[in-house]
């Protein structure tokens, strides 16, 4: 039996020995393309509330530092829709820009009764302050909280 085997494998070339190049690298692109699909669903789609948070961070610090250094009022309107940008003409409040939609819900209170009447949400004065709110961005599985208090950067986190 032994040498029955023995005389099975000597049959073969070195040549023939062993996995072709084209074998392994189809195996090798199988793995890969498997190894993509688990990590994909492993982390799941890009996280549509840490989007508008971090969108909403982006323009709320840009319109602080705009107010700032322009010495003018600026202003941000917040719909359920999305936010945009306010500029003030003539004593008139107009949107400016293109509206940046939210991809999550999004729930806005302002913590103070507005000071002008058709003015946006938040309005961005001289000195770094701003008008207080509450802005909730929510989705099936995470509720995120975010509180402005009128002088720091709001404070985001999980509710």
């Amino acid at each position: 039996m032994a040498g029955q085997l023995t005389g099975a494998m000597s049959t073969q070339s070195p040549a023939e020995a062993g996995f072709s190049l084209i074998e392994v690298l189809v195996v090798t692109a199988i793995l890969a393309v498997l190894a993509v699909g688990v990590s994909l669903a492993t982390v799941g789609p890009p996280n549509a509330i840490n989007s508008d948070v971090a969108s909403f961070h982006q323009r709320f610090e840009a319109l602080r530092s705009r107010a700032i250094q322009g010495q003018q009022i600026e202003g941000l309107f917040i719909t359920p829709r999305g936010h945009q940008t306010a500029i003030r003409e003539h004593n008139i409040w107009q949107t400016s820009g293109t509206e940046m939609r939210w991809s999550a819900r999004v729930l806005f209170r302002p913590k103070d009764q507005p000071l002008v009447p058709l003015a946006p949400d938040v309005l961005f004065l001289p000195n770094g302050s701003y008008s207080p709110f509450l802005l909730e961005f929510v989705s099936r599985v995470e509720r995120i909280r975010c509180d402005g208090d009128g002088w720091d950067l709001p404070k985001c986190g999980p509710i």
